[in-house]
């Protein structure tokens, strides 16, 4: 079974989660029932979780070791190829925390079985599993794994939860949005319908004079027959001085089509992120949308990050590791705004002597540059300490 047969592998449990008995999770009053790949139909929610698993996936990742004060890039750990560049020999590390993220947001959690090398103990090779086949069971202040019946070592796998109640299992957004997102494809399907029909919908059918009850059931099922036929153009003749008038919606149905824009605010609040996100620019402007970006980068996805980095530095280097080492993923390119906000926000990270030049050029993908290592000190900027040993120095030299 391939890696998105897994996440769209919808049996029973599918709809709601197994939570739901206890909290009152439900579909609500709504004739349509959401379920994870339901819930991929409506292009607002499509769209939302696709651009938050896409910015994780396309995130920049590495393992870093601190010593002292000193943070290290460690491009030979074995780990750092698996989480960078690719965490097996059939996918690329952007469609592996594609995927990942995918499974937290519609399946509420991830499992990621970590293979190692027998002698060194050494990670080779991460594989995810399905989640209708592993178990989790709490006991003696420790979570016991197992797929298929057969116990894995903890420490073996990478449990990545989206929402929980417990810190145990994880919740899909959809167990809790199951009723709004349900009145959302009810819209959607009513509108097709309507849509299919023309606009037709509801009518009755006039006539001068008296017509007996046989002949009325007759000419009802024949005009619906007639209306009813596939093809983009239904024409219907109707004798005797018969006519149709049209029962046009009501207020409140027309109000119910026009929901699609309501509903993108409210898969926007489901899944935390600005409605201009889903594509959705209503009283939107450049400045309010940098800001939005921002808060996006704040708000949402270093929610995610967090959780991700969390299982990841607690399964690959757990308490007892000799070195100080983590994983980092770097959101600050999402944090960039246009090139005059850039330019200005290096200028002032170099003249307040943060960063070098060199490593301006590093973010931004360029090679270093001889005599680029240098910190830059504003000539009208001086430490007191030198100050004062400069001062007391001229004083000796007058004496």
């Amino acid at each position: 079974m391939s890696i998105l047969s897994k996440i769209f592998s919808f049996g029973a449990q599918d709809d709601t989660s197994t939570y739901s008995p206890f909290w009152g999770f439900g579909g609500g009053n709504s004739k349509s029932i959401a379920t994870a790949k339901t819930s991929l139909t409506l292009s607002a929610f499509f769209n939302g979780v696709d651009q938050l698993s896409t910015d994780i996936a396309k995130m920049p990742k590495a393992i870093y070791r601190k010593t002292d004060r000193v943070r290290e890039k460690l491009h030979i750990h074995p780990a750092n190829y698996l989480i960078a560049t690719a965490p097996n020999e059939i996918m690329t590390a952007f469609d592996f925390w594609r995927v990942i993220v995918l499974l937290m947001l519609l399946k509420g959690e991830a499992f990621v079985k970590i293979y190692r090398n027998a002698t060194t103990g050494e990670e080779e090779f991460f594989d995810i599993l399905d989640n209708e086949k592993v178990d989790v069971k709490k006991t003696d202040h420790k979570l016991i794994y197992a797929l298929k019946g057969e116990q894995i070592n903890s420490a073996d796998i990478l449990h990545f939860k989206g929402f929980t109640l417990n810190g145990i299992r994880g919740i899909s957004v959809i167990s809790f949005a199951a009723a709004n997102l349900g009145v959302q494809l009810d819209a959607h399907d009513y509108g097709a319908e309507m849509y299919s029909k023309r606009g037709m919908g509801y009518g009755v059918i006039e006539s001068d004079s008296e017509v007996k009850d046989g002949n009325k059931k007759l000419i009802i099922e024949g005009f619906k027959a007639r209306m009813n036929e596939p093809g983009a153009f239904r024409v219907a003749a109707l004798d005797f001085g018969l006519k149709y008038k049209s029962i046009g919606i009501t207020p409140a149905e027309a109000q119910f089509l026009e929901t699609g824009r309501f509903s993108i605010e409210d898969i926007a609040r489901w899944l935390n992120m600005p409605v201009h996100k889903l594509k959705s620019l209503t009283n939107a402007n450049f400045n309010t949308l940098e800001q939005q970006n921002i808060q996006y980068v704040v708000d949402c996805l270093m929610g995610w990050i967090g959780k991700i980095e969390a299982e990841l530095n607690r399964k690959l280097f757990p308490k007892n590791h000799p070195t100080d080492d983590y994983v980092k993923f770097n959101e600050k390119g999402f944090l960039r705004g246009d090139l005059k906000s850039q330019a200005e926000f290096y200028t002032k990270m170099v003249y307040a002597g943060i960063y070098d030049r060199n490593e301006i050029r590093e973010l931004e993908d360029r090679n270093p540059r001889e005599g680029l290592d240098e910190i830059l000190t504003p000539v009208n900027m001086e430490l007191m300490s030198h100050l004062l040993t400069m001062n007391k120095k001229e004083q000796e030299a007058d004496e």
